[in-house]
């Protein structure tokens, strides 16, 4: 930073010398960079060169998301991820549906069972017997004693 100040590129004058703006300092690197590239010999050209093009090529080459948000970035990590692993990531697809439906079946609210047919012809008591009249009387009268 001080070579870059103290060079005879002036930065901007509206802020002090040590807290230059980045548009300034930028300014003074590319200005220090273009006044020294006339003094690089042909093999630091070509070298310099060659690791552009290598650079480049490797950029083309790589899959970089330029744009997007983290949420297709974890996108792409769990698709590339299940694309790898086929058959564990089907497993873990049925274990988890699995999971799922016994939650659900043990969520599930048995509220109207006495209603149901199943209480019915599981009772002790035969269906007929819960249709008959006076079944009701009986029952209250065996309660009370």
């Amino acid at each position: 930073m001080t070579n870059i100040v103290n060079s005879n590129i002036k930065p901007r004058m509206d802020t002090p010398e040590d807290q230059l703006p980045e548009s300034a300092v930028a300014d003074a690197i590319v200005s220090l960079l273009d006044s020294r590239v006339n003094q690089l010999t042909e093999a630091q050209l070509s070298r310099l060169a060659k690791a552009r093009s290598l650079a480049v090529s490797h950029l083309q080459t790589s899959s970089v998301v330029v744009q997007g948000s983290a949420l297709q970035w974890l996108g792409a990590q769990v698709g590339d991820l299940v694309a790898k692993h086929r058959a564990m990531s089907a497993v873990s697809g049925l274990g988890l549906a699995m999971m799922v439906l016994v939650l659900v079946q043990q969520l599930n609210s048995y509220e109207h069972l006495e209603s149901s047919d199943a209480f019915l012809l599981a009772s002790e008591l035969p269906p007929e017997a819960f249709a008959d009249k006076g079944f009701d009387t009986w029952l209250e009268a065996k309660a009370n004693f």
